[in-house]
């Protein structure tokens, strides 16, 4: 009989973002935050874990920072 649980959980995710073009280039800037209040939840569940260990935690807080650069050659 199956007895352990996870309980429910929520997360918010944001992504903010900038494009700049001249007559040749394009630029793009991105901030990503993912667990914007840093919850601990179960990211994942291992089935038939025999160890009792079958609950993985999730990532806390996670920053991603992105550029893009691109140049047109017409």
């Amino acid at each position: 009989m199956n007895t352990d649980a996870a309980a429910g959980y929520w997360v918010a995710n944001v992504r903010f973002g900038l494009h700049q073009s001249t007559r040749r280039w394009q630029f793009s800037e991105y901030l990503r935050l993912d667990n914007l209040a840093n919850r601990s939840y179960v990211g994942s569940v291992i089935v038939n874990e025999s160890s009792g260990k079958f609950f993985e935690p999730s990532p806390g807080r996670t920053e991603m920072l992105m550029f893009n650069a691109a140049w047109r050659a017409d």
